[in-house]
């Protein structure tokens, strides 16, 4: 953080290095330290619920309710939920791997959390990168997806009338949402007041 903002106060910006560049590159530290601190709300939800931080995939599988942090390697990877779950998430998402994985009772659910306050470009791609998540299925009838996004545009996006003759983003994205929804009814989209309905 210290470096970004020495660079901007020692950096000669001309047309060839606009600011806008130097924005971006603040914006996606700050994007990507959202969702960490996301992510840990989430966990903390869970374990005041009794839900039990899982060591591997076997455990996650042989608890009633627990949880594990997904990355690209370790007991969560993405090779490993393709392989339980039969489920070729990665090429929808860039390889990006799911945030966390939940087992409550019989049922298990594969979760991608965004926070988002404003629309713009960076923020259609991320939810276009969850709408895409909950067009996906699972061959296994208790595999739940769950697209988790928070924040002002959340409230926005579900309050969307996508039945009004406004064309605008937020309608078409909220249209897309509960077609993906009727396609596959048991995936989610969910924000702070459903995750904890669904899992508390």
């Amino acid at each position: 953080k210290k470096i970004v903002y020495l660079y901007l106060e020692k950096r000669d910006l001309t047309e060839v290095t606009p600011s806008e560049w130097i924005q971006a590159l603040i914006d996606k530290g700050a994007s990507r330290k959202k969702g960490k601190l996301g992510e840990e709300k989430l966990m903390n939800i869970l374990s005041k619920n009794k839900y039990s931080k899982a060591a591997s995939i076997k455990d996650l599988l042989n608890s009633k309710m627990s949880f594990g942090q997904c990355s690209k390697s370790g007991p969560f990877s993405n090779k490993i939920i393709k392989e339980e779950f039969d489920l070729n998430f990665t090429k929808h998402n860039q390889n990006k791997s799911l945030d966390l994985i939940i087992k409550k009772d019989k049922d298990i659910f594969l979760l991608e959390a965004k926070h988002i306050h404003v629309s713009g470009g960076a923020q259609d791609k991320q939810i276009g990168e969850l709408i895409n998540l909950i067009g996906l299925k699972s061959d296994k009838y208790n595999v739940h997806i769950v697209a988790f996004l928070d924040g002002r545009y959340s409230n926005m996006l579900l309050e969307s009338n996508p039945v009004n003759k406004k064309k605008n983003k937020p309608n078409t994205q909220h249209k897309n949402i509960i077609h993906y929804l009727k396609i596959n009814p048991s995936n989610y989209w969910i924000n702070t007041a459903g995750f904890k309905k669904l899992f508390t």
